[in-house]
């Protein structure tokens, strides 16, 4: 399944969640007397949480996308590099210093959203794979860009490295999203990073 529809889905479940919360809420409202109601507080903090919860979704959302599309560019930057240091080598750094400036502009964006408490964890373990990638990204573009073919950075080298940044990077946003589709579907539950 994509991100986007995993990012789809998860949206939907919360707001059927937060729709049934509010139902819920609706229907204690008028109950009778005689019946148990929660206390106004546990149902507050509850619609709170989901509402949280909700504005962090459509805050990753974007970040995301943007990160998923970086992800998918990562080969192309390197398609057609030649074995030895030339043009294609300059025209490779330069495709690959845009996608170090949008995964730094990423990690930024990131790291200025504030997760529910249960999503920091996974947002911090993202935001270090984003980071730890884009360092990777602008390493290679420098060398490219530098023409070190005699350090070890060999045309199949290089495509190697960035199919495995590609890689974890594809499995960060995955992780992201699955962890927000956990706490969705289960609030009482702790995703992993």
């Amino acid at each position: 399944m994509t991100g986007k529809m995993r990012l789809g889905r998860a949206l939907i479940v919360a707001l059927v969640v937060a729709a049934a919360a509010l139902a819920l809420v609706g229907c204690e409202t008028q109950a009778s007397s005689s019946a148990a109601t929660p206390s106004p507080s546990a149902t507050q903090g509850s619609l709170a949480s989901l509402a949280a919860l909700a504005g962090y979704l459509g805050q990753v959302k974007p970040i995301a996308i943007r990160l998923g599309a970086t992800v998918t560019a990562l080969p192309d930057a390197v398609k057609g590099l030649a074995k030895k240091p030339d043009s294609t080598w300059t025209a490779s750094a330069t495709r690959l210093k845009a996608i170090s400036s949008q995964l730094s502009s990423d990690a930024t964006n990131l790291a200025a959203l504030t997760p529910p408490d249960v999503l920091r964890p996974v947002q911090d373990a993202a935001l270090k794979a984003i980071t730890d990638a884009q360092s990777a990204v602008a390493k290679t573009a420098a060398a490219l860009d530098n023409g070190v073919a005699k350090r070890g950075a060999t045309k199949a080298k290089i495509q190697s490295e960035i199919g495995a940044l590609q890689s974890r990077l594809s499995q960060v946003g995955q992780r992201l999203l699955s962890a927000i589709e956990a706490v969705i579907s289960s609030p009482n539950s702790t995703p992993t990073p």
